[in-house]
């Protein structure tokens, strides 16, 4: 294999065994793209990320968030994602949320996810309107597709 380990130097992507990688990480065409965002809490839909090109693909993603205010806390997440679509395209989504384990007084959210036309964007709703301010970073692994910060 010419491409055992692969490092695209202008967009700092590795590949392993994959020679185009489209997530930070690509083993064996298999992506893990990390991402971060900061989140206000709040009673109303906040979009956070859009995948974009997933077509008939699952993904999982996990998500590592923190209260960055009063109340102090943390909280793993784990979210499946399976669409449907055709090509790149989606035009259906499904998404079931884990809340893992949290530690502190950190207030709960939910994920959900529309389609939209370039993609399926995945919003976050908490169950307080406090504003805390958050901390959110995902990690994405997806065979196919593009993952970015809303």
């Amino acid at each position: 294999n010419t491409h055992a380990l692969f490092v695209n130097g202008s967009t700092g992507k590795v590949g392993i065994n994959d020679s185009s990688p489209t997530g930070n990480l690509s083993i064996n065409g298999l992506n893990i793209t990390y991402l971060t965002r900061a989140y206000t809490m709040s009673t109303s839909p906040v979009e956070v990320l859009r995948l974009s090109g997933f077509g008939n693909t699952p993904c999982f993603i996990r998500v590592y968030r923190q209260d960055a205010t009063s109340p102090q806390g943390s909280q793993l997440i784990e979210l499946y994602v399976a669409s449907y679509g055709s090509g790149a395209n989606s035009s259906a989504a499904n998404l079931v949320q884990e809340n893992k384990v949290s530690e502190g007084s950190i207030h709960g959210v939910t994920f959900t996810e529309a389609i939209v036309t370039n993609g399926i964007n995945i919003s976050v709703t908490g169950d307080d309107a406090g504003g805390e301010a958050q901390n959110l970073s995902f990690e994405v692994h997806h065979p196919t597709g593009t993952v970015s910060v809303l």
